[in-house]
């Protein structure tokens, strides 16, 4: 038997007293053998130091990271109506005299769409469209509405041929109609363009639900024209002629108005959905 430690002993032992875990090499190259016996003390002073230097030497774990909170997000600012003024500057310059021999009114939307009532555009395959700037527009049939149920939806939707980028547009509104809400409309005749005011006086009719009365006193060249809220938005298109009862004081009396289409109808919106 070997009464001495092998080579890799021997420099695994100088290895350790050059990091003073042991204080002389000498000692367990004699002892550090097969059936070698050595020191407890020692043993225990060289199972300390080896403990030191592993603590030394190996990184203590770092605290996790605490999450940071989320922030929080900004209201979004609230939507201010838009001066009257202004809105009826934007219902004009949207509103377009639809020529086609008689008074009619259609109102552009995003896209150089143009949408109006089927009976002002009488099912033409295409027909020409005057701005409140006195362009002529080309407008192609793009779909009538097919309806609801046995009932007619007295909407047609048409498409302006190669339409300029600055040409003007109405948005759809997406806040819900409100009775009492102040409503705008342009009849766009061949020559002007008269703005007439009122207010909503009922959210839908019982014999078209797709519909709503207001007090906004239209004439037959309003048909197809704008219905626009104080955003300056679209709510609606004009298709009849009406008479609605307000309430003035303790009096409720019955004055000219017009029913118009509700584009936020279901029925409605989904149709418009597919070409917006």
């Amino acid at each position: 038997m070997n009464k001495q430690a092998d080579k890799q002993t021997i420099e695994a032992l100088k290895v350790l007293q050059n990091q003073s875990v042991i204080q002389s090499a000498d000692y367990w190259i004699h002892n550090a053998y097969e059936g070698g016996v050595v020191r407890g003390d020692l043993v225990a002073f060289l199972i300390q130091n080896m403990a030191k230097k592993l603590t030394a030497t190996v990184p203590s774990p770092e605290p996790p990271e605490k999450p940071k909170p989320e922030p929080i997000p900004e209201p979004k600012p609230a939507k201010q109506p838009k001066p009257w003024s202004e809105i009826e500057k934007l219902a004009k310059a949207a509103s377009v005299h639809i020529d086609i021999g008689f008074g009619g009114t259609g109102v552009l939307l995003k896209g150089g769409l143009l949408l109006t009532a089927k009976h002002v555009s009488k099912g033409r395959v295409s027909f020409r469209a005057k701005t409140y700037s006195r362009d002529w527009l080309d407008a192609t049939l793009v779909a009538e509405h097919p309806g609801i149920g046995k009932d007619a939806v007295d909407l047609a939707l048409y498409k302006i041929e190669r339409p300029s980028a600055k040409l003007p547009f109405l948005p759809l509104s997406a806040d819900p109609l409100v009775s009492g809400q102040k409503l705008v409309t342009v009849e766009a005749e061949y020559t002007d363009w008269i703005v007439r005011t009122g207010e909503l006086c009922q959210l839908s009719t019982k014999m078209q639900p797709w519909e709503f009365d207001c007090s906004v006193p239209v004439e037959n060249g309003n048909s197809g024209g704008a219905a626009v809220n104080e955003y300056g938005e679209l709510v609606g298109i004009f298709v009849n002629i009406t008479s609605v009862g307000i309430q003035r004081g303790s009096v409720r009396e019955s004055v000219p108005g017009g029913e118009a289409i509700n584009l936020q109808h279901q029925a409605v919106s989904e149709w418009l959905a597919k070409w917006l």
